[in-house]
């Protein structure tokens, strides 16, 4: 009887997992809105457009009265004098508007009723994503592992998203906790 059932196990252990494969495929990459609309001073485009023109956007939802954006902006500069001659588009997505906001080293954007924020499941700023021309979210997460006080050894998420994205691999870690402040939502 032990030999019977060692046998049948097998191939109903191989059939149960084959079931459950098929019962849940694996999600699709998520895409951003190509309808989603972006504005700044002097024009608005849709997320489609600006997406189309470089190999990686990179999108920081911001917060400029955040403490943790605030201590961010060198890194963030720093990532901007990096990757931008490499082809990388950086833009600053602002949720609210009130007033005039400026952004380490890049184009500050309006995201009118917070669309694309709830679409892409945003609601923290430093929240980063990085897109590919065809707008897949490759990245969504923190900038690093740092809050407000930044350490040498934070693990440096949004950097190693953008090289392993250039070098045309997998992100390895393609979703980390954001560590800002809640974004503001008109």
């Amino acid at each position: 009887m032990r030999t019977f059932a060692k046998y049948m196990f097998v191939p109903f252990v191989v059939a149960l997992g084959h079931a459950l494969a098929c019962a849940h495929p694996a999600a699709p990459p998520v895409v951003a809105p190509a309808d989603a609309v972006l504005r700044d001073a002097s024009a608005e485009e849709t997320l489609a457009a600006r997406a189309a023109r470089a190999p990686l956007t990179v999108l920081v939802f911001f917060g400029p009265d955040c403490p943790v954006q605030k201590a961010h902006d060198a890194r963030l500069r720093e990532l901007v004098a990096t990757y931008g001659p490499r082809g990388v588009s950086f833009a600053a997505v602002v949720t609210a508007r009130s007033g005039e906001v400026t952004a380490p080293s890049m184009p500050v954007l309006e995201d009118e009723r917070a669309a694309l924020a709830n679409a892409l499941g945003v609601a923290y700023s430093t929240h980063s994503i990085v897109l590919d021309r065809e707008r897949r979210v490759l990245y969504s997460g923190a900038i690093d592992g740092d809050r407000t006080h930044l350490t040498p050894g934070a693990e440096p998420y949004l950097r190693n998203a953008l090289e392993d994205a250039l070098a045309g691999r997998a992100v390895a870690k393609p979703r980390t906790e954001p560590l800002g402040c809640p974004l503001e939502k008109d």
